[in-house]
């Protein structure tokens, strides 16, 4: 797995407080976390098979420049609910071919929104 967004990000801590020389408990090994192109060796990710994607401001080119480098690419899954800053022709014709898959967090965020209007709705 290929990791793009922010080393830093607290959310994503228990995926990449992971050594990239072993496997995690999971069976899923994390070749290399980084925010821009600049951050990714091409040539020592190649196999790799999916990219796990959380916002950055340089994800867009981070993913595309992946796309074009890395033909073993399969999946994609965005952290987010939605996909929109990782859009981009590279994107739409990686996702043209049949066998792969573009995936996000869709509904993981639904009950904190239902509270929050619920709790908007009883504050006034």
């Amino acid at each position: 797995m290929i990791c793009v967004g922010d080393p830093n990000d607290g959310a994503n801590k228990d995926l990449y407080d992971v050594s990239t020389e072993s496997l995690r408990q999971d069976g899923v090994k994390v070749l290399q976390i980084g925010s821009n192109v600049d951050s990714f060796d091409s040539t020592t990710l190649q196999g790799a098979n999916v990219l796990f994607v959380s916002y950055s401001p340089n994800a867009r080119e981070g993913v595309a420049h992946l796309l074009r480098e890395i033909p073993t690419i399969e999946w994609i899954h965005a952290r987010s609910a939605g996909i929109d800053f990782i859009t981009s022709r590279d994107l739409t014709e990686w996702a043209g071919i049949g066998k792969h898959l573009v995936t996000n967090a869709k509904g993981s965020f639904s009950s904190t929104l239902a509270e929050y209007t619920m709790l908007a709705c009883s504050y006034l």
